[in-house]
């Protein structure tokens, strides 16, 4: 999360290398969104950055891929009673 942070910082101070620390941060975000949140904080962030712009209005502009490991990562840290 940090390195996607530190990338999205960088890139709205330093314009002169926007093209190279926007695919910096996108990049950190794929990663991040790729793969299982560890905890139900991890999730949040996940839902959150998944379903709302900068601005809070949802968009839905990531890939299934990233809608999976979501899932899969609500199923895992939030089952329902009775099923493992």
């Amino acid at each position: 999360m940090a390195r996607a942070e530190n990338a999205k910082r960088a890139y709205l101070n330093d314009p002169d290398r926007a093209d190279e620390l926007c695919d910096a941060w996108s990049d950190a975000e794929s990663d991040l969104m790729g793969i299982p949140a560890p905890d139900l904080q991890a999730l949040r962030w996940k839902l959150d950055h998944f379903m709302l712009d900068h601005n809070g209005v949802y968009h839905a502009s990531y890939s299934v891929d990233f809608l999976r490991q979501t899932i899969a990562d609500y199923q895992r840290l939030m089952p329902v009673q009775g099923r493992a």
